[in-house]
């Protein structure tokens, strides 16, 4: 019994390629699709691309932020290798786009916050909603 190959022009079935593989990203725009959706709703159509575009701005804001505050540690003496909290915002705060891009942003590092267990009580202390269901 002879058994026979596949014929030379075709190349055999591979599996699916991710949108992140297709644009070589390594943040998932299927992650950011769901963010999309969850914000703005069934009702709201979003191209198939949005997600794929949001992925590739936010690791390229990572990436500068990153590269900023490694930044911080090259000219930080004692010469360090780790990467802290402060000198990400170190980092952020010297670079001039970055600054401009996070001015609204609260960030806060080894600061106490104030007035954190007024809120948490709060929440707490809310009740559930009448359409909501509990959980027993």
């Amino acid at each position: 019994m002879v058994s026979r190959s596949a014929p030379r022009g075709r190349q055999e079935k591979q599996g699916k390629v991710s949108a992140a593989e297709k644009a070589g990203l390594v943040f998932p725009p299927r992650r950011f699709e769901t963010l999309l959706r969850e914000v703005q709703g069934e009702s709201r159509r979003t191209s198939a691309s949005a997600p794929v575009i949001l992925a590739a701005i936010g690791e390229q804001v990572s990436a500068a932020i990153l590269a900023s505050a490694s930044g911080v540690i090259a000219n930080a003496r004692p010469r360090r290798s780790r990467l802290g909290a402060n000198d990400v915002l170190e980092g952020v705060a010297s670079d001039a786009d970055l600054s401009r891009l996070f001015a609204d942003a609260p960030m806060h590092v080894g600061q106490p916050l104030k007035q954190v267990g007024r809120t948490v009580q709060r929440a707490i202390k809310k009740p559930a909603r009448a359409g909501q269901a509990q959980a027993a």
